[in-house]
């Protein structure tokens, strides 16, 4: 054998042997399989629930003449300062202010001839109030030159034996009568608020905010006297079986426009 032919052979044998120990001595690591990512599911975001705006609470406007009765007759924002007769002041309607008193006779608050000329504008009168009960009709709140007169323009509250509120009021020359009455009493001891107004031919009754009565004219009527306007007295005293209030009034107020019932509902806030 030549000395190629033997280097070949080694060659040979040692690779051979190699394969041999790779074969069986050597471990082989499994093959690993790769485990898939979990599938991540997005939650959608929660709807947001609309929340629904409450409607704005109406404003009435500001009225032309304001009384609020605290320790004097002074118009809060007019020029009719109210004069004093035997009133005196209690706790107001908002238990923190105060309120005329009257005590029946004589006991009056007397403005001048203006405020209550309302002409054919529409307007609103309002109050409060608070009372027992009577036996007879007392007057409340009033412009009225003479009592029983077709011929005289007038407009007037009174409260009713029964409890009740009538407003009464007619032109210049004694037609378009109008005759308002609550079904609601408010000589329970308790405050109340009371409004009547007037849109042309047509005037309604609030008591409390909510509508008692209303009544149309033929035509619009022409509410005009220059004669004082005045509360806790008549100038039907003595003559059809009116007497003198016995009771409280607060924030007693003449607006130029007819108040919407949702604006009257927010005077006693």
């Amino acid at each position: 054998m030549g000395r190629a032919d033997m280097k070949r052979t080694t060659i040979t044998g040692t690779a051979i042997a190699a394969l041999g120990l790779a074969a069986c001595g050597s471990t082989v690591a499994p093959r690993v399989t790769p485990t898939p990512a979990p599938t991540v599911t997005s939650t959608p975001a929660p709807t947001a629930t609309s929340v629904p705006t409450p409607s704005p609470t109406p404003v009435p406007p500001s009225p032309t003449y304001w009384w609020q009765a605290e320790g004097n007759a002074n118009d809060s924002v007019g020029m009719d300062n109210g004069t004093l007769i035997g009133v005196t002041f209690g706790p107001g309607v908002y238990g923190t202010d105060q309120a005329f008193s009257f005590g029946g006779a004589a006991d009056q608050v007397v403005f001048n001839a203006d405020g209550g000329n309302r002409g054919t504008g529409a307007f609103t009168f309002a109050f409060a109030i608070k009372a027992t009960a009577a036996t007879q009709e007392q007057a409340i709140w009033e412009e009225r030159a003479q009592c029983d007169s077709d011929g005289t323009s007038f407009w007037g509250f009174r409260l009713q034996p029964n409890g009740r509120v009538n407003f009464e009021a007619q032109n210049t020359v004694g037609q378009d009568y109008m005759d308002l009455g609550s079904t609601a009493v408010v000589s329970d001891g308790a405050w109340h608020w009371v409004a009547v107004t007037r849109q042309t031919t047509t005037a309604s009754l609030y008591v409390d905010g909510q509508l008692q009565a209303t009544t149309t004219t033929a035509t619009t009527a022409d509410i005009s006297k220059r004669t004082p306007m005045r509360a806790g007295v008549s100038t039907c005293d003595g003559v059809d079986g009116t007497t003198a209030l016995v009771g409280q009034l607060d924030e007693l107020m003449i607006f130029r426009v007819a108040l919407t019932q949702s604006q009257i509902q927010t005077l006693g806030s």
